[in-house]
């Protein structure tokens, strides 16, 4: 009786003691890193997503030097051509209207095929 009243008049004083904790979606690309050069025009890249349902509905756009470049539904990877020179690569959560959550990762790699 004693504890279970305790327990009660706790949870009237501190509404939100009996609230769940909220996990924010998350994504990273986990390769390439970030700055990395590479020799190959072919980039495979590799992400994490937690707390996101990646699926029919929620999503995440890969955006290359700020323009759309491919929409995936599955967790990855991502094989993409690029030309020489230096490049943005941008991963974006966003739900089934293609709205942008503002969760999302950045990296920048160059490509560099020749001069080794």
């Amino acid at each position: 009786g004693v504890i279970l009243a305790l327990l009660v008049i706790y949870i009237l004083i501190n509404p939100g003691a009996t609230k769940f904790p909220v996990f924010k979606p998350m994504v990273k690309i986990t390769s390439p890193i970030d700055g990395a050069i590479l020799k190959t025009n072919e980039v495979k890249i590799e992400f994490e997503v937690d707390n996101w349902e990646v699926g029919p509905g929620k999503h995440v756009h890969l955006i290359v030097d700020s323009k759309l470049s491919t929409m995936v539904r599955t967790r990855g990877p991502i094989t993409i051509t690029l030309t020489e020179g230096e490049h943005k690569l941008k991963l974006e959560l966003v739900d089934a209207q293609h709205i942008g959550t503002g969760v999302s990762t950045e990296i920048a790699v160059t490509i560099k095929t020749s001069g080794y």
